[in-house]
């Protein structure tokens, strides 16, 4: 994360206190996922494990809500890891979609709500 983003985090924080200290969260979650994101291209079997099975990892272990949370058995529940890996991936190529089409026409784009 560049140090321009967590400027802007900071001053989030600090401009709109009522949120809690979503400033530090965003940070410390762009700061995770960025982490999760230096596995992309390992090879399990020769099969390429997608980089969104590492942001899950992540998420189900970190994450205060998840039942796995500082849990060092989540890995071992691999469907689940990868059920999360597949909502992360499907909300990654539905972003992409969208920013694409805001390049296209250069502004916003309404997303149908």
């Amino acid at each position: 994360m560049t140090s321009e983003s967590l400027r802007l985090l900071e001053k989030l924080r600090t401009i709109e206190p009522e949120r809690g200290d979503l400033g530090s969260q965003l940070s410390f979650w762009f700061t995770t996922l960025d982490s999760a994101t230096q596995h992309a291209g390992t090879k399990v079997m020769e099969v390429e494990v997608p980089v969104e099975y590492f942001a899950a990892l992540a998420f189900l272990a970190l994450d205060q809500a998840s039942p796995y949370y500082r849990n060092g058995s989540v890995g071992d529940d691999t469907k689940l890891v990868l059920d999360v890996a597949d909502v992360l991936q499907s909300t990654r190529t539905a972003a992409l979609g969208l920013l694409q089409s805001c390049v296209e026409i250069g502004g916003p784009v309404s997303t149908g709500d």
